[in-house]
């Protein structure tokens, strides 16, 4: 809906109509989560109806991971963009009162001989070799060309529970002190996040699920999991994705040890100063939603 995708959609179909190439490869992360929500609501989703409109034959593919695995990973996506403060025990809870789609549900948008449907597992073996390689292989590439996209570096994996505290923690205090952040003011917090734990020795990815909080986890979510699994993968979810063996590195600064401390403060000294400044800058405000309205309701009234 905004300008600049004004007629996407069009220029996307005339491009695949006059491509020479025999196949052309998209690839975007928010339509899972665009399939949920449709589903959820009981809607037609317009991508595989776009596609299956296209003439041209398609394959979708999805990569599932076990659900305590993935809730941790959303979790350090939504902490290092500076959208949540919440603790992850408080963010789980959150999203278990939420209305999950079943996994079975999943399977309703293939379109038979329009729209086929691939659910590969984000496993051991594909965190192994990279999912891009391993998305590249899916896609019909080589192993040698597969191979040439080097090492697959995951921007989650650099960031620690230190440094994820720090961040919390820091979005904790901006809004005790000033209204939620605008997105250009998250993108700016977060990548002054990175380059101060660039500065810093690695620490060990976040992992904050601890034994009761994944059985909790698996206990909500699990109740169509083992029919999916059989009917997509011939076997069942457990067997697929096995128990996780990560020990939980929660920070938790009152406990710290003094080295920890020492970093956990510098970090937080660190980003406070950042957002300081950011804060302050008025190039990066933008106005909100109901602001947006107001000003648009201002210029018609005038």
């Amino acid at each position: 809906s905004s300008p600049q995708h004004r007629g996407s959609a069009r220029r996307l179909a005339r491009t695949l109509a006059e491509s020479p190439l025999p196949k052309a490869v998209i690839s975007a992360e928010r339509l899972f989560p665009d399939f949920g929500e449709c589903l959820a609501a009981g809607e037609r989703n317009t991508v595989v109806e776009y596609f299956a409109q296209t003439g041209i034959p398609t394959t979708i593919i999805s990569y599932l991971r076990a659900d305590p695995a993935r809730l941790n990973s959303v979790y350090i996506q939504k902490i290092k963009s500076f959208r949540t403060d919440l603790s992850l025990h408080e963010f789980v809870d959150d999203q278990l009162g939420r209305v999950e789609v079943p996994y079975m549900k999943f399977l309703e948008l293939a379109v038979p001989s329009k729209v086929d449907l691939v659910f590969r597992p984000f496993d051991r073996s594909v965190q192994g070799r990279g999912v891009v390689r391993d998305f590249l292989l899916a896609v019909g590439l080589s192993e040698r060309q597969s191979g040439m996209v080097g090492e697959e570096r995951r921007l989650n994996d650099s960031l620690g529970p230190i440094a994820l505290e720090a961040a919390r923690t820091t979005l904790e205090r901006i809004k005790r002190n000033a209204p939620e952040p605008t997105l250009r003011q998250r993108r700016a917090l977060r990548e002054a996040l990175f380059r101060l734990v660039e500065g810093e020795r690695p620490e060990p990815t976040f992992y904050g699920m601890d034994a009761a909080l994944s059985e909790r986890v698996d206990r909500t979510l699990g109740e169509d999991r083992e029919s999916f699994a059989r009917a997509v993968w011939g076997r069942g979810w457990g067997g697929v994705f096995p128990p996780e063996t990560r020990p939980m590195n929660a920070f938790d600064p009152s406990r710290a040890e003094p080295d920890a401390a020492n970093r956990y403060r510098r970090l937080c000294d660190g980003l406070w100063r950042a957002a300081e400044a950011i804060m302050a800058d008025d190039r990066m405000a933008e106005p909100r939603p109901w602001e947006r309205r107001e000003r648009r309701g201002s210029a018609s009234a005038g």
